[in-house]
């Protein structure tokens, strides 16, 4: 989940609460704030974000760490065009020399600066859980490539790049397990840059173990986290270890709250300036969109003057959020639904895009969406018009 308004920056009319995107190509001084050059030593490019400067954030689960990297790519030479690239899934394979089906896309970022559409991809599934088979329960996202605006795909060199990098503190164990997963595999869930700091969706090895870190930037050494518990109404019960999957930091009734989705699928929100350091806080549950699902990317779009929140997920359509139905303080969800594939609280408008797998901001005109045919089952980016959400 990213934190990409489509007219980028503070966006007034939205009463946003956080700076979320430098302006593209504004921030060189950004660049210089990363402090080690050669070869960053990824295990895993789990999780992909852009933040200020066009610098690329990767949450790498495997190695516990936040890497951020100068990918060098030049500004833009215009936006309003849009981007498709048809079997997606059978060129990556073509070019890593494996088939389709053994190719993961486990994120997917675009450049603020550049418009190239980055992709976090693993060759060579391992066992997958039996219903929900998720990236969590593959392998871990080796590969880091580039889609350029002609849609040529190419692996970016990172051998000798400017980079910086943070330390996830008390992540869980390579050997603990969560549910049928890796736990380590869940350290980073979610990632994203906005008004001086990266914020980090995940898990700990602590009794509470999910958590909501934010990281100062420049990397200095020091990272806050906040152990977070919700109301899983499907589940009937208060949860303290499923992970936030996909957040959104959005102001409602003029202060600023973070949007979570969770896994099965609550939506859930927290007040920012109770995301203390080593507090524990508590979120109120606003809805239950359906169990059984997992929840891959949040983003906020704006068609004309009206804002709605996107809800991009594995089992279900893209779901469409109207944020004026946060603003009208809903009731919390405390007690069980009575189906347990049944939904409740909030409402939510299921838009006619299946397979979506993940989803960014091209540009002003266009969102962009890694999504797999249902019609023939091939992968492909496809750029779709705001008026048309």
């Amino acid at each position: 989940m990213k934190i990409k308004p489509l007219n980028g920056g503070k966006q007034a009319c939205l009463a946003l609460a956080l700076a979320l995107m430098a302006p593209a190509g504004a921030a060189s001084a950004e660049v210089d704030a990363l402090n080690e050059r050669g070869a960053p030593a990824i295990r895993s490019f789990g999780r992909l974000a852009f933040g200020p400067g066009g610098v690329l954030l990767v949450g790498d689960s495997a190695a516990a760490t936040v890497w951020a990297i100068d990918v060098g790519a030049p500004a833009a030479a215009g936006s309003g065009q849009p981007l498709t690239v048809e079997a997606l899934d059978r060129k990556v394979a073509a070019l890593l020399g494996t088939t389709p089906d053994e190719v993961l896309f486990h994120d997917m970022a675009v450049s603020p600066v550049s418009r190239h559409v980055y992709l976090a991809v693993s060759r060579g599934l391992q066992q997958t859980h039996a219903r929900f088979p998720v990236a969590n329960a593959a392998a871990d996202a080796s590969i880091l490539l580039r889609v350029d605006e002609k849609g040529t795909i190419s692996e970016v060199p990172l051998s000798d790049v400017r980079y910086a990098k943070a330390a996830i503190p008390n992540a869980p164990a390579p050997d603990q397990k969560l549910w049928e997963f890796r736990r380590r595999s869940f350290t980073i869930t979610d990632l994203d840059y906005a008004e001086g700091r990266v914020f980090v969706a995940g898990l700990s090895n602590e009794e509470f173990s999910s958590v909501f870190r934010a990281i100062p930037w420049p990397f200095d050494g020091r990272a806050q986290s906040t152990s977070l518990e919700i109301y899983h109404a499907a589940h009937g019960k208060w949860e303290t270890e499923a992970p936030i999957e996909s957040f959104l930091p959005y102001s409602i009734g003029g202060r600023a709250h973070l949007l979570a989705a969770y896994t099965c699928t609550p939506l859930a929100v927290f007040p920012m300036e109770a995301l203390k350091p080593g507090a524990h806080v508590k979120g109120t549950t606003v809805a239950e969109f359906g169990a059984g699902n997992f929840p891959s990317d949040m983003l906020l779009v704006k068609r004309g003057d009206k804002p709605f929140i996107l809800l991009a997920n594995t089992q279900r359509p893209v779901m469409r959020i109207d944020p004026a139905d946060l603003e009208k303080s809903p009731a919390p969800l405390t007690t069980p639904i009575t189906d347990n594939w049944g939904t409740a609280g909030i409402p939510a408008v299921n838009l006619p895009f299946m397979g979506v797998q993940h989803m960014d901001r091209l540009d002003d005109q266009h969102v962009l969406l890694l999504m797999r045919s249902v019609r023939d089952g091939q992968v492909r980016l496809a750029s779709l018009p705001v008026e048309r959400i």
